[in-house]
């Protein structure tokens, strides 16, 4: 009887089995698989496990036919609720009787018979029941094993569907899927970390992430919950790709990478592609892991010893697990070297013996790669500086092969050209020959690019000066096309490029490196301007540097109109170098510079010593700014190099010459020239004739005496390199040592003579600018040398500047400074002179002859072509020199059309407006000097006509043209600046005397042809003075009052 009972518990157990299996087919048709194994829908009840002891024969035959029925329950539900029903009847029945007749008949209950059991009865029934709870615990146990197997295989196929509906492009039902197989896969039947771990890396896979989801599937994957390492280095690799941390899994991927705890025989099982899995896991969190106590150098040394003995055992990675190793070890030592000091090693410091065999390997399976890893590749060896030529030769023969295969897609052939565009050791004009012919198909290749390709792509041409008008307008096209929501605004989300605001930045950078702004009809740097304005509270301190110095780059005039620029029009139309320009562009500055500030702690020394440099050049002056920066460099003066240095220093030339007060005025200044000293005492040849030149400016500015220590070093690099001082370098050296106080007239004659040294034997290949370079200097030092000597050297440089003006070599702002020269010298070179007022004449004729036919009042509409102020200070300086009387007269004629153009142009209100109170008393000063008018001219009826109902041009005679404007001119003049006068100064009053006096006599002015203000001032100084001894012809001695 037992037997029998045995026999029949083992065919119900094997008739019992859930069947929760789910057809493929039914998956690959699309529609949801039903993993409940009934027809019902929304639930999952817990599979009957165990219901069958002391079932009779007859129930064994129900059970059989309700699985089959279940088996069918697809398609008839209602026979099998039917059969459920029959069955749970016959369970009914059978727990009174443990043995039935057949299949089908019925058997009351024991009652019925009136009978009570026999003792012996009972307990050979007790003993059945026994043996049958001994037979259900084993027979619960397979069950259970079964039932986990078939969750299992029920979750890869949930998997498997999955990845289908992905590669279609059906992310939705991906997901679907997916969240169907996290929940099998967290049952508690069907639980295992193993089913957990294959879902996660299947989610890691659709984005956006899930990540609560992801999270808690990663939790169910630890040791803890007997996970192995293959689950574990699984699991690992999806979190990696999703960047998301997991404290408990990553405690236990750091014991196994640091064997600690017991972990070094579960490491030791891991085959190749764990142990790449895990790799790429302590690569995207060093940090973390370093916090818990791994040590990158430690965790790659171990790797590689794994790998070298499964190499051994015959287990070889392929090259997808290869190019993973070696991007792993690549953002492990860029983590390293962000995170040490300067003093740290090199890059293939950190592991060179498993760079090196990566490589070794790699090379060998270079064939098999595809053009994606070929490019990451390329990059990485690169990035470690791994990249040699036998290397280089043999990725180059694979990415030709492959590019004329036409097997690489956008992104690939984007990451070869980045690639070759910044080659170590290798010259930009190779790496440019390198590009050239892949650009032909990345020209085909650009529609298909993402926000990330474009981006990375420009970097890439920007890197290796790359100028490609086809290239770069076909990028332009492509990026607007992409990047433009609606209207003429850059879509920043939504529908457009999904950049992030370091790319925004370095777009901007990139443009202008490749000097491409001006040349883009599009106006797309205009367009990123814009963008980065939206999203400027995003922006680091680096980029922020980026944004401001490719503006500076940029650098050309903007427009005074406070509209929008439309984005048609090139963005040089829309920047600034002006203090007065767009609103748009003021607003962006205004926001650069707050979050420059409130990230400023994140500034490198060139960072800081740019970004100064920048707004400076942009004419963007605050104070704020500059105290900032002050706060920020005064303890890292120590690491700043020598071009810091001078950025920062040529800065604060300009700035403090604008800003009334500034932190930099203090210890910073004093602190900046000590270190500066230290540095270029140590390392003198580093540093090069303009960085000494340039550290100067800050004092000079100021009027300070730079430290005796830099002053010293200072002029023993000029007399230890002087060979290699330009021109412009010593003048502006000397410009530095003369407002620093530090030029006297005894100490500096041998300076001057070796100034002078150095330049006379290169004087004949200078050009114009560098010989005016050398005027300078030579004017700084003009106490020091006796006068004889002086006009010696600038007679010989004034061959050299009319041989440049000859060649049209020495530009407009050149020549300005160079009549600034001698007239501050008293050198009336009329030879030199003439040629350049004919040189400016040339220029000016036209604009005069406009401003004549436009008349005086609508004069001010039109544009000067040389700043009013400029025109005043070159009268004067001609007029001081004694022009036009003491001209020879075969020179007279172009100095005297110079003037009289100068005398047209002025000849307005607007051109008052903008001259200043120093402007408009040398212009008065260049009136008194011209001299008294002609004895042809002082006719005061005949002008008087000329002056009121003839036009002046109307006179030929130049001088009573010149009377005429002279006296048109004083009108106006002193009619601006008499109101103004201040009375404190004895030296402007007596000026002001001067000019009056010489206005009375010699033109007939009197207050009634002044407004009321400046006429009763005129009258005031008409009075008769009382005797004074100090009023003679010294006030005009110097030219710069």
């Amino acid at each position: 009887m037992a037997l029998r009972l045995r026999a029949a518990l083992a065919a119900a157990n094997s008739a019992s089995a859930p069947a929760t299996g789910v057809s493929l087919g039914r998956l690959l048709r699309g529609r949801p698989p039903d993993v409940l194994g009934s027809g019902s829908r929304g639930r999952q009840p817990a599979p009957a496990v165990g219901r069958s002891e002391g079932h009779s024969l007859n129930n064994n035959t129900n059970n059989k036919n309700n699985n089959n029925n279940n088996n069918n329950n697809n398609n008839n539900n209602k026979n099998n609720n039917n059969n459920n029903n029959n069955n749970n009847n016959n369970i009914n029945n059978n727990s009174n009787n443990s043995l039935g007749p057949g299949p089908g008949s019925k058997r009351r209950a024991p009652e019925s018979s009136g009978r009570q059991p026999s003792p012996r009865d009972q307990h050979g029934k007790a003993g059945g029941l026994r043996q049958q709870d001994d037979t259900h615990a084993s027979a619960v146990g397979s069950r259970s094993s079964a039932v986990r197997k078939q969750g299992a295989e029920t979750v890869r196929d949930l998997c498997r569907a999955a990845e289908e509906q992905l590669a279609s492009g059906n992310s939705r039902q991906c997901r679907s899927y997916l969240r169907q197989a996290a929940k099998l896969a967290t049952a508690g039947a069907t639980s295992a970390p193993a089913n957990c771990a294959l879902v996660l890396s299947r989610l890691a896979l659709v984005q956006p992430f899930d990540e609560p989801l992801m999270r808690s599937l990663a939790s169910r994957v630890t040791v803890a919950s007997g996970a192995s390492a293959r689950s574990l280095s699984l699991a690992a690799s999806a979190l990696a790709r999703a960047r998301l941390w997991e404290h408990a899994l990553g405690v236990d991927v750091m014991r196994l990478l640091s064997k600690r705890d017991a972990a070094e025989d579960a490491f030791a099982a891991c085959n190749p592609v764990d142990v790449a899995q895990l790799c790429r896991f302590a690569a995207a969190f060093p940090g973390p892991l370093a916090a818990l106590g791994l040590r990158s150098e430690n965790a790659l040394q171990q790797v590689h010893v794994q790998l070298l003995r499964q190499e051994e055992q015959g287990q070889l990675l392929e090259p997808r697990g290869l190019v993973s190793l070696l991007r792993s070890l690549t953002l492990l030592t860029a983590s390293t070297s962000a995170s040490s000091s300067p003093a740290s090693p090199s890059s293939q410091g950190l592991a060179p013996g498993f760079g090196r065999w990566l490589r070794a390997r790699l090379i060998r399976e270079l064939p098999a790669c595809s053009p994606r890893q070929l490019a990451s590749v390329l990059l990485d060896v690169r990035a470690l500086d791994l990249l040699d030529s036998r290397t280089f030769t043999e990725i180059r023969r694979e990415v030709d092969r492959s590019w004329r295969a036409r097997s690489m897609r956008p992104r690939d052939l984007v990451s070869v050209l980045s690639g070759y565009s910044k080659l170590p050791g290798v010259p930009a004009e190779q790496s440019r020959e390198y590009m050239y012919p892949l650009l032909p198909q990345m020209l085909s290749l650009m529609p298909g690019c993402s926000g990330q390709d474009l981006c990375e792509l420009l970097h890439g041409a920007a890197a290796a000066h790359l100028y490609d008008r086809a290239l770069l307008d076909a990028w332009a096209s492509d990026f607007c096309r992409k990047a433009l929501g609606r209207g003429d605004t850059f879509a920043s989300s939504g529908g457009g490029l999904q950049i992030s605001p370091t790319q925004l930045a370095l777009i901007t950078a990139d443009l202008a490196k490749l000097r491409y702004v001006k040349k883009d009809s599009r106006g797309t740097f205009g367009l990123v301007l814009e963008a980065v304005s939206d999203v400027t509270p995003s922006l680091g301190a680096l980029a922020v540097c980026h944004v401001v110095c490719a503006m500076a780059r940029v650098g050309s005039s903007g427009s005074s109109s406070g509209k929008r620029q439309p984005a048609q029009l090139a963005a040089s139309d829309s920047l600034l170098t002006e203090s007065e320009g767009p609103s748009s562009q003021r607003l962006l500055l205004c926001r650069l510079e707050a979050q420059l500030l409130a990230r400023s702690q994140e500034l490198l020394p060139q960072g800081l010593s740019a970004s100064a440099a920048a707004f400076v050049k942009l004419r963007h002056f605050s104070e704020e700014l500059f105290d900032g920066l002050a706060a920020v460099a005064l303890p890292r003066f120590g690491s700043f190099v020598p071009e810091d240095f001078a950025m920062l220093s040529s800065a604060l030339g300009v700035a403090q010459r604008v800003l009334a007060d500034s932190a930099w005025r203090g210890e910073p200044l004093e602190q900046l020239g000590q270190f500066a000293a230290a540095s270029l005492e140590t390392g003198s040849s580093d540093w090069s004739p303009r960085h000494v030149a340039e550290i100067m400016q800050p004092f000079a500015a100021q009027g300070l005496k730079c430290p005796q220590n830099l002053l010293q070093a200072a002029l023993g690099h000029l007399r230890s390199q002087s060979h290699s001082y330009a021109a412009r370098d010593l003048s502006r050296l000397l410009q530095g040592f003369g407002g620093s106080g530090h030029l006297s007239t005894t100490a500096d004659q041998a300076l001057a003579t070796e100034l002078w040294d150095a330049a006379r034997g290169r004087l004949h290949l200078f050009s114009g600018s560098e010989a005016l370079a050398v005027a300078e200097s030579l004017a700084q030092l003009r106490r020091a040398l006796p006068a004889a000597q002086l006009r010696y050297r600038f007679r010989l440089l004034s061959r050299s500047l009319q041989q440049a003006l000859q060649n049209h070599s020495l530009p407009p702002a050149g020549q300005a400074s160079a009549l600034r020269v001698w007239a501050l010298l008293g050198l009336r070179d009329w030879q030199l002179l003439a040629a350049l007022a004919g040189r400016a004449a040339e220029g000016l004729s036209a604009s005069a002859k406009d401003h004549q036919v436009a008349g005086s009042g609508a004069a001010g509409t039109r544009p000067f072509p040389v700043p009013p102020e400029e025109l005043s200070r070159a009268i004067y300086a001609y007029t001081k020199l004694g022009a036009p009387v003491s001209v020879p007269a075969h020179l007279r004629e172009p100095i005297y059309d110079f003037l009289l153009n100068a005398l047209q142009i002025l000849d307005n209100a607007e051109a008052m407006h903008r001259l200043g109170e120093r402007g408009l008393r040398q212009l008065l000063l260049g009136m008194v000097l011209w001299g008294p008018p002609a004895p042809s001219a002082q006719n005061l009826e005949k002008t008087s006509m000329l002056r009121r109902s003839a036009p002046i041009e109307a006179a030929e005679d130049p001088e009573v043209q010149g009377l005429a404007l002279r006296r048109s001119l004083l009108s106006r003049a002193l009619s601006a600046w008499l109101p103004f006068l201040e009375t404190g100064n004895s030296s402007t009053w007596d000026q002001a005397r001067m000019v009056v006096s010489s206005a009375a006599m010699e033109f007939g002015l009197n207050g009634d042809d002044l407004p009321p203000a400046a006429a009763a001032r005129f009258a005031q100084l008409r009075e008769p003075l009382t005797a004074r001894s100090d009023v003679g012809p010294e006030v005009l001695k110097s030219y710069e009052i």
